[in-house]
């Protein structure tokens, strides 16, 4: 079964989808902003982390590193303040001399290489958000005479939270500036378009209905404006017409 569609709820659903659509890209294209400078801000931290490990661990032989987490400057305090959840230290022939945690073998998003170190994003994705997990590779050149590898990851839980409120707060403001563009469209619309519009169907239709001396009264000063004078006059030259027949017959 077809619909028709008045020209009043075309244009309004044009409006909307219109509207809906400039506000969700600019919303969208927002939030990526945000998340790209709090993931970028997460990566620096790492990338400190990183640094202030492979400083702190320079220069000390392997066997002296045996330790149990929790004991030396790998306390938990110490790894909780530099924001490390999970890690696990390497000799240069791959051997595990401390761990605490276990890392993701996920290989996620690669997002930096620097310095010998190396930052993975864990768990992205377009309805994921920033990420779970930032996944760090750091590799060290004065852990015993191979050097060694620090791998450790940090979690994302805050940069989710604020990313999360400040998605809440877009939608928020989204919802509420779509609807006053809508009114405010709608309403000038109405006004400029829909009213004359609807004026000149009723001014036909009670010419149709043996009114000949009806006229359109649009007051614009636009195309719909031009089209009722345009009309008028088709409509007086109509009715002289047929006045002069009626004279004839």
């Amino acid at each position: 079964m077809k619909t028709s569609l008045g020209i009043r709820a075309q244009l309004i659903i044009g409006i909307v989808i219109t509207t809906m659509a400039g506000i969700g890209l600019i919303g969208i294209m927002s939030l990526s902003l945000i998340e790209g400078r709090a993931l970028q801000w997460k990566a620096d931290e790492a990338s400190r982390a990183a640094g202030f490990m492979k400083a702190a661990l320079r220069g000390k032989a392997a066997v002296a590193l045996q330790l149990q987490p929790g004991e030396g400057f790998l306390t938990d305090a110490a790894m909780k303040g530099l924001g490390i959840k999970d890690y696990v230290l390497k000799d240069g022939a791959g051997n595990i001399i401390l761990r605490a945690g276990e890392i993701s073998k996920e290989e996620g998003e690669l997002i930096s290489i620097s310095d010998g170190v190396r930052i993975r994003r864990l768990g992205s994705g377009f309805l994921r958000g920033p990420g779970r997990l930032l996944a760090v590779e750091a590799y060290l050149d004065g852990v015993g005479p191979a050097g060694g590898s620090f791998d450790f990851t940090l979690s994302l839980a805050d940069v989710l939270e604020d990313t999360a409120g400040i998605r809440r707060l877009l939608l928020l403001y989204a919802a509420l500036d779509a609807g006053i563009i809508i009114l405010f469209g709608v309403f000038f619309l109405s006004k400029s378009i829909i009213m004359p519009v609807k004026a000149l169907e009723e001014a036909a239709r009670r010419i149709a209905g043996g009114a000949l001396n009806e006229r359109a009264v649009v007051n614009a000063d636009n195309e719909v404006g031009r089209l009722a004078e345009s009309f008028n006059t088709m409509a007086a030259r109509l009715s002289g017409e047929i006045k002069a027949l009626e004279r004839l017959n």
